[in-house]
C-alpha cells in the first residue's frame, strides 16, 4: 500500500501530546539570561541557536517554553561535544 504524506502538512492536528504546545516562530530569540549561561558553560550561543533551530524545524518540535527547552539544549551542548569547552 502507498503511503500518503498529507499527515506531515503543517495544518494536521495536534496530538494530545502536543497540546498546549507551540511550533518555532521566527520571533523566538536567545535571551541574555542564555547568554549568561552559555558563557559560563563556555559555548557558543549562536551555533548552538542554529543548531537547535535548525532541529526544530527539521524535526517539528513544540514546546510550552522554547526559552527552557534552549536553557536545556545549552547544558546539553556541553555532553553532546564529548565535554570539551
Amino acid at each position: 500500500e502507498y503511503w500518503c504524506l498529507e499527515w506531515q502538512s503543517k495544518d494536521r492536528p495536534q496530538t494530545e501530546k502536543q497540546k498546549g504546545k507551540r511550533a518555532w516562530s521566527d520571533d523566538l530569540k536567545p535571551t541574555e539570561k542564555h547568554a549568561d549561561l552559555a558563557q559560563r558553560l563556555k559555548v557558543n550561543m549562536g551555533e548552538e541557536w542554529g543548531k537547535f533551530k535548525n532541529y526544530c524545524l527539521a524535526h517539528d518540535k513544540r514546546y510550552a517554553n522554547f526559552e527552557a527547552a534552549f536553557r536545556n539544549w545549552l547544558v546539553s551542548s556541553v555532553n553532546m561535544n564529548g565535554g570539551k569547552r
